[in-house]
């Protein structure tokens, strides 16, 4: 054997033994892993990484880690390295759309669980991603096939009938819904995520008590669970100080094993609690900790509000309405319900859902979504820009499209409530589109709207929503926008006030079916005894007859609000 040929042999016999050295060690990590021994995992990882810094399974398992302990980024940053190391490997893009999901950034996540599914099409895990981020997107027809294909590939996959019941329960198939959720928990009678579904399902549904007994198993299986902890609280009248949950929660946040995310849940549980015993002051103490751990944690600038807003005057102005007249879609089916939130919003659905004619469709995500669909953004344009190029075709097109979407939630409905308050930004879309639709303003006193937003949390991102000063200057924007959409002559309104409903419920009530073009129903009066989901921050309130505490409500926190009053000043 000649000298070139042994270095030859020596060479591959060394690579072959640092490959096993390599293997062992992630090995080694990956038991750490399983074990939740975060620490010794990454020790393992790293040390991979120091002998192959481009081993693409260790940059994967690094990020993996990275993304269970929530550090998105970080996580993001090292699967991305992997796939560039090795972009054929299917799990990587699944657990890359897993921290995209988790960031927001849903439209990506939906590209990135396509690419693993493309790679392995019986991919259960990745189909079943797919279907959450479809649902999280509003696109529940999608979502539920996606959901079901999953249980066809893997009848085993508990997860998959856990978010098949949620899927079910957001289109109202709660009859559906419950059976999924059972047959998850007969597959892992501990599986967490299960029982919390069908507790929100429940609470959803108006059953109360069994919500409450819901989010108390979470409880008994993770009794940090900062969300059971919070919904639990929203649910329970709190009498005194000494009930157990009271004196629960002030130790589990001085407990340092408490995670951030799970802290800022409970003291928003507790805020409510206190608010319930009349210790305003130590309630605003915890629920302003719990605003400002979330508003620390993403980057917000309210002048690029004020910009979307000048914009949206911009181009709806009254020649841009008055020369579409008579675009879009004849029907006057819907019934948009708009304002702040926290304004009455639920309330107004509630009343018009105990109406034999009308289907109460909840906070609907579909005329948002039909404003970033490509159809209606030519040439790339971002909304409201986009409107400029809208023609009459593509008015009546996306006006059906929306009233299709629609027909998901209520199939047959002779009206239907769409009640993202949100919708106050697309008003003049609505004019466009769906130009015999009725439109009701929910306003409510201005203080205690905002006070009412800092004391909740919102599924969903509402950035505002966070700090009391922002909270004030958002108000002052809608404030504008109103406005303006009132200032516009062929934009017909009909204004409700929270208060007045509240003093003189039949009265406006009646206002309030005459402008909807429907004939008086007693049940609007007893809309409390009225059964149907509600997934919102209401969804208790609306359970119960019509009730004034919450007016000026504020005035208890007088004292705490100067960066909110001066704001709105």
């Amino acid at each position: 054997m000649n000298r070139a040929e042994r270095r030859r042999r020596e060479s591959l016999n060394s690579s072959s033994a640092t490959a096993r050295k390599v293997e062992r060690t992630l090995a080694e990590g990956l038991e750490h892993h399983g074990a939740r021994r975060f620490a010794e995992a990454r020790r393992s990882y790293k040390k991979v990484l120091r002998q192959d810094a481009r081993n693409a399974r260790a940059l994967f398992l690094m990020g993996t880690l990275a993304l269970q302990e929530k550090d998105y980024p970080t996580a993001e940053s090292l699967i991305k390295k992997a796939i560039a190391e090795d972009p054929k490997d299917p799990s990587f893009h699944n657990n890359l759309g897993v921290i995209l999901r988790e960031s927001g950034h849903l439209e990506e996540a939906l590209d990135c669980y396509r690419q693993a599914i493309e790679l392995r099409p019986e991919y259960a895990e990745a189909h079943c991603n797919l279907g959450i981020a479809l649902r999280e997107l509003g696109q529940l027809e999608d979502a539920i096939l996606a959901l079901e294909h999953t249980i066809e590939l893997d009848p085993s996959f508990g997860g998959a009938y856990s978010n098949l019941g949620n899927a079910y329960n957001a289109v109202g198939r709660t009859g559906e819904a419950m059976p999924v959720f059972d047959k998850a928990l007969g597959l892992n009678p501990h599986d967490l995520s299960a029982h919390f579904n069908r507790a929100i399902a429940n609470q959803d549904r108006g059953y109360l008590d069994a919500a409450q007994d819901g989010f108390r198993d979470v409880l008994r299986l993770q009794p940090q669970h900062g969300e059971a902890w919070r919904l639990l609280s929203g649910l329970k009248r709190f009498a005194s100080a000494d009930d157990n949950d009271i004196e629960e929660m002030p130790r589990l946040l001085r407990d340092a094993t408490l995670k951030k995310p799970d802290e800022m849940h409970v003291q928003f549980g507790l805020g409510k609690a206190l608010v319930d015993i009349g210790e305003f002051d130590d309630a605003f103490r915890q629920i302003a900790a719990a605003n400002a751990a979330y508003r620390n944690s993403y980057e917000y600038d309210i002048e690029k509000d004020a910009e979307y807003f000048e914009s949206i005057q911009d181009v709806f102005s009254e020649e841009f309405l008055s020369d579409r007249e008579g675009w879009g879609s004849a029907s006057d089916r819907p019934i948009f319900i708009v304002g702040m939130m926290r304004s009455g919003t639920s309330l107004v659905e509630q009343i018009l859902a105990s109406h034999p004619s009308v289907t109460g469709c909840g906070e609907l995500t579909e005329l948002d979504r039909l404003t970033r669909n490509d159809e209606a953004r030519p040439g790339g344009l971002d909304y409201p820009q986009s409107m400029r190029s809208l023609d009459r075709t593509l008015s009546k097109s996306l006006a059906e499209e929306y009233l299709r979407r629609v027909q998901v939630y209520a199939p047959g409905a002779e009206r239907t409530t769409d009640k993202m308050p949100g919708n106050f930004l697309h008003i003049g879309l609505i004019r466009v589109l769906l130009p015999n639709a009725t439109i009701i303003h929910c306003a409510r006193d201005p203080v205690d709207t905002c006070l009412s937003c800092f004391r909740n949390y919102f599924a969903g991102f509402h950035s505002f929503a966070y700090d009391l000063e922002d909270l004030g200057t958002y108000y002052c924007l809608y404030q504008k926008l109103m406005d303006h959409w009132r200032s516009v002559a062929s934009i017909n309104l009909h204004e409700i006030c929270y208060e007045d409903l509240v003093a003189n419920p039949e009265d406006e009530i009646r206002r309030l079916l005459h402008a909807c073009g429907l004939s008086w129903n007693d049940q609007c009066l007893n809309f409390h005894q009225t059964t149907r989901p509600v997934r919102t921050a209401s969804a208790a309130q609306v359970r119960r007859p019509m009730y004034s505490s919450s007016v000026e409500a504020w005035r208890k926190f007088e004292s705490h609000l100067g960066p909110l009053l001066r704001a709105l000043s």
